[in-house]
């Protein structure tokens, strides 16, 4: 006998799963996908209508800058061609002109924070751009009254905010003195009055001067940002911070010079990692991260020690599967999130800290030697108009 189907005994249990499904689909819609790097999350655009709506709207682009700030890869500058990017994963994280063709002109890139980069044009005349690779929005700064030489020491300093739908970003600029003779003064540009102002505050780098280097032949290395702070790694093996909040610059033991010169693996290179300041250094096939602080995080009396030692995590490079030969050693890029990015011969891997997970980013061909600029990059859709 053939069992019937009795459409309400089952129309209850039905009814739960579908508003169980619709549940998990809203809790998806409204509260997951903010978390999403800025490909995967234009790329969730075909799973239905309504996402694509709602991914389409400035609120998600807003959410999404705010929520997601996950390392996503490195942007790379070479010293005489365009600028580049690596991936940490393809599918995940990418941008559509990773050359910046989408700027009025030629362009090197200087310093990078939160999604935003900061561009120089390679003229004479030196303009300033800053722009979102992931939107190919991008300004032009305007012209400083002061003139910041030929190859500017550049930061630029931005922090997501949930209460603004564009950026409010600064960028500031080392230059040398020209009324004190072996001293640096700050030009600091701010996008809420979209202005240049110097700073009143100044540094004197003859402390730090060897007697092999003279002052005016100090070179800044590549600028960081991180939490209310920036440091640039200089040429006499100190680090040179300066406090956005106070405006106060001082220097530090010389971690990080040479992340874009320096062919020894042994040097130290500032980075993150479990939300603090790290250096991080490879030796013997082990890379070493040890997290650290500066005084400009706590109350530490000025004459104190700039730096203090927290934890060390140790992880072995396993030759096999990184890939890396006999005579390859191993230099440090960047370390961010817990990520160190090294290159090894002519190959980029990244080593996660964390899972002690090897592979490779890019092979052959254009690849960040010692000689290029290195940069964090995070993938977001923070809008910049």
């Amino acid at each position: 006998m053939e069992r019937k189907h009795n459409p309400k005994k089952s129309s209850g249990k039905n009814t739960k799963v579908h508003m169980l499904d619709m549940d998990l689909r809203e809790i998806l819609r409204e509260h997951a996908l903010r978390y999403l790097p800025a490909k995967a999350l234009l790329r969730s655009r075909a799973v239905c209508r309504d996402w694509k709506l709602q991914i389409s709207t400035p609120f998600c682009a807003h959410n999404q800058s705010v929520s997601c700030r996950s390392f996503s890869g490195i942007f790379v500058q070479s010293p005489e061609g365009s600028p580049f990017f690596v991936s940490l994963d393809q599918m995940a994280y990418g941008v559509p002109d990773q050359e910046l063709m989408f700027l009025p002109e030629r362009v090197n890139v200087k310093a990078s924070t939160n999604g935003l980069l900061c561009c120089v044009n390679c003229a004479y005349d030196k303009v300033y751009y800053v722009c979102n690779p992931a939107t190919q929005q991008w300004k032009k700064l305007p012209k400083s009254l002061v003139d910041h030489g030929s190859d500017p020491a550049i930061a630029l300093v931005f922090e997501p905010s949930v209460l603004s739908f564009t950026a409010d970003f600064k960028v500031i600029c080392v230059f040398a003195s020209t009324d004190i003779e072996g001293s640096y003064e700050f030009d600091i540009y701010s996008s809420d009055r979209d202005s240049w102002k110097v700073s009143s505050e100044m540094y004197f780098v003859n402390s730090c001067i060897s007697k092999q280097v003279r002052p005016q032949r100090i070179e800044f290395g590549r600028s960081m940002y991180f939490d209310g702070v920036v440091y640039w790694p200089m040429s006499c093996y100190k680090t040179l911070s300066f406090a956005m909040k106070t405006q106060k610059a001082s220097e530090m033991p010389g971690y990080g010079y040479g992340v874009e010169h320096s062919n020894t693996s042994s040097s130290l290179h500032l980075g993150t990692m479990d939300g603090k300041l790290c250096t991080t250094s490879i030796a013997n096939q082990s890379i070493s991260v040890t997290v650290i602080h500066s005084r400009h995080a706590n109350t530490m009396s000025a004459h104190s020690s700039m730096t203090k030692s927290r934890r060390s995590h140790v992880s072995r490079l396993d030759i096999e599967e990184a890939k890396l030969l006999g005579g390859d050693r191993p230099q440090v890029l960047i370390t961010w999130d817990g990520i160190v990015v090294f290159r090894a011969g002519r190959k980029v891997f990244s080593h996660d800290m964390k899972t002690h997970e090897t592979k490779v980013l890019a092979h052959g061909g254009r690849n960040a030697d010692g000689s290029y600029v290195v940069l964090p990059y995070v993938n977001s859709l923070v809008a910049l108009d």
